[in-house]
Formats: C-alpha cells, structure tokens, sequence
C-alpha cells in the first residue's frame, strides 16, 4: 500500500475515473537548468500506478512500477569536413566522449557525435 507522503514526491497527477473506451496521458518536462552538469548525464526515473479500492478510493495499492532514464544529451552538428563520426547511445559515459575527442584531437582531425538513441537510426 502506498501513503500520503509518498504521493507528494515529484510529480503527480490524480485521475478519476477512466471508463473502458479512454485513454487518460500524464506528461512532464525535465529540463537540465545547471550548466556545470555534464553531457551524458543520466537521471534515473520510476514511474508509479496506484489504484484505489473500488468502495475505499483513498485506499491506494500499487500496481504498477515502471523505471526509466532521460539522459543529457548533446544534439548532432552536421560538419562537411568531419573525418571522424563517434557513435553513442545512452549508455555512453561522459569521460568515453571526452577520451575519443582527445584522441581526434591529437590526429588534428575533426569529428561529430551521432547519437542513435536520440536519433533512432543511424540515417
């Protein structure tokens, strides 16, 4: 069972009733306000569904718990003279970027960075 207090962390929204032909949404923006957090940054999420006992509806059990990550990612910047294109996802750390950008750099070559998870495909 879930209490009170553990509905006034973070976000939430109360939905009433939701007959068999709706959909109800939630949505939310997390923006990254601090200029000193680092590219690839991630910030782990759990998204959490109670439900109310049909004649008690302050009654609430969890049903369902649903983890999820946004990460801090930097967008891609079309460079005609690009020799080099680095490939991450989300799970690339910071410091791998930052070790491969180094590497391009002392070949005195120039790169772009081409996310998949951002972009979906590699096209």
């Amino acid at each position: 069972n879930i209490n009170n207090s553990m509905l006034n962390c973070g976000a939430y929204s109360n939905i009433g009733l939701i007959n068999p032909d709706q959909c109800q949404y939630f949505c939310t923006t997390i923006k990254f306000t601090n200029p000193a957090i680092k590219l690839y940054s991630r910030l782990a999420f759990e998204a959490v569904l109670t439900l109310g006992h049909v004649t008690k509806m302050d009654q609430k059990k969890v049903i369902q718990i649903r983890p999820f990550e946004v990460q801090l990612a930097e967008a891609y910047v079309h460079n005609s003279t690009a020799e080099y294109l680095i490939v991450v996802n989300n799970r690339t750390e910071s410091n791998e970027i930052s070790a491969w950008r180094s590497l391009i750099n002392q070949l005195s070559a120039k790169v772009s960075v081409w996310n998949v998870n951002l972009y979906e495909d590699l096209c």
